[in-house]
Parts: structure tokens; sequence; C-alpha cells
């Protein structure tokens, strides 16, 4: 039997630990940084989960608008126009020794406060 590890000598109360592994992220392709408080960075889901990360993201010419390292979901899109970016994330497991790159696009709508 296994117990709980709070309580590991009460017999009501069995306690099974499974172990999961987050594998995936949520991207989204959209967000709206208008300063409402909402949707107002790009938000990756997940991205904790990963021991490294960087991101890269271009204009549709090619141009790098922004670069970072070990990324936070604070990248709010300041000084740039409306429209579509594309971005290269690359995640490491926890393990530190696997690259795993994911590849899209952002747009970038600057939606006005009601």
């Amino acid at each position: 039997m296994v117990t709980d590890p709070i309580e590991p000598n009460n017999p009501d109360k069995p306690y099974v630990e499974i172990p999961t592994t987050i594998t995936d992220l949520f991207i989204p392709n959209l967000y709206t940084p208008n300063g409402d408080g909402t949707n107002d960075t790009f938000v990756i889901k997940g991205l904790e989960m990963f021991a490294e990360n960087d991101l890269v993201i271009v204009n549709r010419w090619g141009n790098e608008v922004f670069k970072q390292n070990n990324y936070q979901n604070n990248w709010s899109g300041e000084g740039l126009n409306e429209g579509t970016y594309y971005y290269v994330l690359r995640v490491k497991d926890t393990t530190g020794s696997n690259w795993k790159v994911y590849k899209g696009y952002i747009t970038l709508i600057r939606a006005f406060n009601k």
C-alpha cells in the first residue's frame, strides 16, 4: 500500500503519486499588448518545466526584434507595430542534454480598451 507522506500512519488516507512529464508547451499565436492587464505579454505556458530556453523573434523581413536567453514570459512588443512576427524557441530538457526547437508565428494586435 502506498501511503500519504503527510499522514503515513493513517490507513484511511491512501495516497498514490503518479509521476508526469510535460513535454509540450502551449505557445499562443496571438496576443494583445494594450495595457489592460490581460494578455499584455507573450506567455508560453509550460516554459518553466524546462531547464533552459532561448527565444528569438523576427519581423517579416527577418530582422531580429527580440532575443532573450531564459525567456521569462515578458515580451510586450514595445515599440513594434501591429502585425505578424516569427519566433524560434529552443528548450532544453531537464536532463540538460537535449534541445527541442519550436518555430511559428505570433500576431501582435493592440486592441483598444473599451
